[in-house]
Order: structure tokens, then sequence, then C-alpha cells
């Protein structure tokens, strides 16, 4: 048995070109056998990062590959007043903010307990507000990532929140169909609005 130095193909032995694409066949050598199990290889590698939706990732100059992505769906995205931040809540129940500039991770905030839903900046870029399927609303300070607060209350996953433009309340809006606004400063409610027969999806002032 010969095989074609072009496509690899089997031919009977004898043969002086290739039955598939008409090269001439011979011996395959072992560079050809390492050059077919590299593209095999770097293909497999392609098929499973599209496969799992995951770009592949690049090294750091220790050699290890960088992981800064959310692992699971990314639910809520917001800017920063000044621009200079993106946070970006996920399924991952984490929240991850990033310097625009250059498309840096700066931190990722863990806390909550399930899936990430809202989040927003406040008027003065301090805070960032987050809501989630945990029923909770967590504040946290954007200068160093420490968890300033968690609003309870409640009764089911929350949708939405929002800053007052004075940032002075929050608002957040749950799959229990009611709105809650509270006190930035220290975390109280103000109060429940009922009316909604179903989940509220958006609050805004």
């Amino acid at each position: 048995m010969t095989y074609c130095q072009r496509c690899g193909a089997e031919n009977p032995a004898g043969s002086r070109s290739c039955g598939t694409c008409g090269a001439v066949v011979g011996k395959l050598s072992w560079k050809r056998v390492m050059w077919l199990v590299a593209s095999l290889l770097l293909v497999g590698v392609a098929v499973y990062a599209v496969y799992n939706h995951r770009p592949l990732q690049p090294e750091d100059e220790t050699g290890r590959r960088k992981h800064k992505e959310h692992e699971y769906y990314v639910e809520a995205v917001a800017f920063s007043p000044d621009g200079q931040y993106l946070a970006s809540g996920s399924w991952d129940n984490t929240i991850k903010l990033w310097r625009v500039s250059n498309g840096s991770l700066v931190r990722t905030l863990e806390g909550h307990k399930d899936y990430l839903t809202s989040v927003a900046f406040s008027p003065d870029g301090q805070y960032l507000a987050s809501g989630s399927y945990d029923k909770t609303i967590k504040l946290w300070r954007v200068s160093d990532g420490r968890l300033v607060r968690t609003l309870e209350g409640h009764k089911d996953a929350v949708f939405s929140v929002a800053f007052s433009p004075d940032g002075q309340y929050l608002a957040s809006g749950s799959y229990d169909a009611t709105i809650k606004l509270w006190r930035v400063s220290d975390g109280s409610l103000v109060r429940t609005l009922e009316g909604h027969e179903d989940a509220v999806l958006s609050v805004a002032f």
C-alpha cells in the first residue's frame, strides 16, 4: 500500500499516481504524519472552543491560561458615569468590573448566591448596586470592591435596580410584583409600592 503525499489517500501498491487527487504517490513520511496529527489536534481544540462558546485565551508571562471571562450568561451591563468602567452581572453569580480603555479586568465582586439580573452605578460613580435571583440587592463600593450592605425584603427574585438622580434612593423591581424604595445612606426601606399583578421587570427614576 502506498500513500499520496498531497492528500494522504491510500493507493494500491505500485501505483504511480493518486486515484483521488492525481498527485505522485509514495510512502507517507514521518513529517507528513506529524503534520496531519498536529492539524487534527488544532482542529479539535478549535471545535471544542466553539462548542463551549468561549474564545481561546492567551497565555500570560508564566505560561498559564488567563480565565477572566464570566463562566455563564451575562444578564446585565452598565457604564460608570465617567465612562471609565463597565460592570457586568452574570448567571455565574458574580459581577465583574472592567476598565473601558483597555478591556482589562479590575476586579470580581462575589457575594450573591444566585443569578445576577441587574447592575447600576450611583450618579457619583462611588457605588454599584446589583439585583439577583437570591431576592437581595447588594451595594458595593467601586473604589475597592467592598460590599457595603445587603438589602433584604423582597419575597422573590429582584429583576431591576436604579438610583435616583441625587443618589439618595435606590429603587428595586421584583418578581414578587412590588417595587421597593431604599435609602442608600443606611439601607433602610422607605416604602413598598404595590399595584402590579405580575413581575416588575424594570424601574427608572
